[in-house]
């Protein structure tokens, strides 16, 4: 027996030629239906290059409720990084814009550089000797591109290039 998975929401009932039913506003499921095929599959406008200006700027902003970390490194390329610890998904980086090399974790001060890469987690040696820094460092947004300026981020490893 073929299971045959139903849509979970009919768009074809909710949009009309003349006009869409309110439910598209509202429901949560088409917020969710949203967030799953637009804002963690395509490409989303983070911001302009212009807002990280100098080495070792950064802007805090989201992509759908992932929370990035729009930063300038010392080579001058704009990184997007997601802004969770490593560690115990804690926000690394607090303030809303700055200057910085590092992002340090309130939780527990892991540190980050503005790469992404792991510097340095306290009481390290109570990891463990198969504690690697190199697997830990803040995950980076998986494509990112730029046009005439504007930086757009996406969460999904594949898809059309910008």
């Amino acid at each position: 027996m073929t299971t045959v998975l139903e849509p979970r929401i009919d768009y074809q009932a909710l949009i009309k030629e003349d006009r869409v039913h309110g439910r598209l506003y509202y429901d949560p499921d088409v917020f969710e239906d949203e967030f799953a095929k637009i804002w963690h599959r395509g490409w989303v406008y983070v911001g302009h290059d212009s807002e990280v200006a100098e080495p070792g700027d950064y802007r805090t902003k989201h992509i759908g409720r992932q929370p990035v970390i729009m930063t300038r490194d010392e080579e001058g390329e704009v990184r997007l990084l997601l802004n969770r610890c490593a560690h115990r998904g804690n926000l690394v980086c607090q303030n809303e814009r700055g200057s910085a090399n590092v992002f340090r974790c309130a939780y527990h001060g892991w540190t980050y550089s503005n790469k992404g890469p792991l510097i340095g987690a306290t009481f390290m040696g109570a990891y463990g000797d198969s504690f690697r820094k190199e697997d830990f460092g803040l995950t980076k947004v998986p494509r990112v591109a730029s046009y005439k300026g504007m930086i757009f981020g996406s969460l999904s490893a594949t898809g059309p290039s910008l």
